[in-house]
């Protein structure tokens, strides 16, 4: 039962911290597909996905100074609490694509990442908990190992399809800032 607290108050945590790093991008991109250029698109989505990451590692910072404190609140290894501002990001990337791909009219792609996600996280989760006894932390490192492998090809599928590159345009941050009040 413990254990099933602390799994639990990982995936609130997840929750909470969510929209501070997706920031309504997905939404924002939903939008921006129909309206923008491709290349003004590619634009977007790598400022966006700059912008949260910048959160991400942010967010990554405060729990390292705090990192004290929060293993004695929540009692969980310093890793367990590192890696929520990373699975919040690797969903990002995921549903980024899921959009692109609902605009799209893609529904079999949409199926595909969301069951091959599933049976990955599953399927280590059997490895994990069954055969390696990890338990709990078997149980997260499952949902963090598949959450990694599929935002690394969503992300590689967006990076091809509109041919990102680095860009960082603060004025698409402040015009969205706008809408946020």
């Amino acid at each position: 039962p413990e254990e099933f607290g602390r799994l639990n108050i990982m995936l609130n945590l997840i929750n909470f911290i969510a929209p501070f790093i997706s920031l309504g991008i997905t939404n924002t991109i939903a939008v921006n597909y129909f309206k923008l250029r491709k290349e003004n698109l590619s634009s977007h989505i790598s400022t966006y996905f700059l912008f949260s990451a910048s959160i991400t590692f942010g967010i990554f910072l405060l729990f390292i100074i705090f990192q004290n404190e929060l293993i004695n609140y929540f009692h969980f290894d310093i890793w367990f609490i590192l890696s929520v501002p990373l699975l919040c990001f690797f969903n990002l990337i995921m549903d980024t694509l899921i959009v692109i791909n609902r605009n799209e009219h893609e529904v079999k792609k949409i199926a595909y990442i969301t069951i091959f996600k599933i049976l990955l996280e599953i399927g280590l989760s059997i490895i994990l908990i069954v055969f390696l006894k990890k338990g709990i932390e078997g149980r997260a490192l499952s949902l963090i190992i598949s959450t990694g492998i599929i935002a690394i090809f969503c992300f590689y599928d967006i990076f091809i399809r509109f041919k990102l590159s680095i860009t960082y345009n603060f004025r698409f941050i402040k015009n969205e800032v706008r809408f946020w009040g």
